[in-house]
């Protein structure tokens, strides 16, 4: 009887309020999966070590053209290095 009444006008009741909210929380759960999609698309470009190669050929593209000085270029290349021992190392790839 009535419990089993009860929880069908309860789940009837936040069924309603659900869609009364939707104005609000449906372009919000639209945001956070494009943020999610964004982000897992950076994460991979920064683990991908072919892009990271990429970046390195660049960063002395820079350097032979005078964009950038040495110690520009050694500080960035270093990070670079490290980025790609860790994607190759899969450290990359858990990220919580």
């Amino acid at each position: 009887g009535w419990c089993f009444r009860g929880a069908g006008v309860a789940r009837r009741a936040g069924d309603v309020i659900r869609l009364l909210a939707l104005p609000v929380t449906g372009p919000m759960r639209g945001t956070i999966a494009i943020a999610r999609a964004v982000e897992e698309a950076a994460r991979r470009e920064l683990c991908d070590p072919a892009a990271i190669r990429a970046a390195l050929q660049d960063l002395e593209r820079q350097l032979e053209s005078g964009e950038i000085d040495e110690a520009t270029f050694d500080a960035a290349e270093d990070t670079l290095i490290a980025r790609l021992r860790d994607s190759e190392n899969g450290a990359g790839e858990t990220v919580a």
